[in-house]
């Protein structure tokens, strides 16, 4: 298998960059869509700032509908963050360039931990459809990124693992499980 030039890598992270660009353009729409209709999407009077990595706080929405926008976007920015920081470190492992300044690493943290900080909300707002489709898959997301540093994340695998128990523990939301192992993969570790 060919491995790719300097040039592809760059186009693929200019790539990433304009579907992320094109994120951010659609957040700030919906954002104001909801100011008019809600006031806020939180409960608290602004969204967690980048300094908040920790599972705690926990994320309050103003409704379903919110949280499973925002648990959406935050799935699919984590994704895109871990792409970059794959194609980072494979730009410096094979061609010895350092990679950028900003750290995908550090925005990779920040989706998943919003992701883990808004568990405590699902948890009193749960169904089987809105567990599979917004709420499974980007826990098993943040969990994977967790799961590439063990040692380190160690507080938020174990957050994951509590919270897969409870919903195993479920009735209603056991067959979602069941379904993410077997059509996506089974939770690391």
């Amino acid at each position: 298998m060919k491995q790719p030039d300097i040039s592809e890598l760059l186009l693929l992270l200019e790539q990433i960059d304009e579907v992320d660009s094109s994120l951010e353009f659609w957040l700030d729409t919906y954002k104001q869509g909801v100011a008019k209709a809600f006031g806020t999407y939180w409960s608290s009077t602004s969204p967690p700032s980048a300094l908040e990595v920790e599972l705690s706080p926990a994320i309050d929405f103003v409704t379903v509908s919110e949280a499973e926008v925002m648990m959406t976007y935050w799935a699919y920015k984590l994704e895109l963050s871990m792409l970059r920081e794959e194609v980072e470190a494979f730009r410096v492992t094979t061609w010895n360039r350092p990679a950028p300044t900003s750290s995908s690493k550090s925005c990779s943290h920040r989706f998943a931990s919003l992701i883990g900080r808004s568990v405590a909300y699902w948890l009193r707002h749960v169904s089987a459809d809105v567990c599979l489709f917004r709420l499974l898959y980007a826990i098993r997301l943040a969990w994977a990124w967790f799961a590439r540093d063990p040692e380190q994340n160690n507080l938020e695998i174990s957050a994951c693992r509590a919270f897969r128990a409870k919903m195993e523990s479920a009735s209603k939301t056991r067959m979602a499980e069941f379904v993410m192992d077997l059509f996506y993969k089974p939770p690391p570790g």
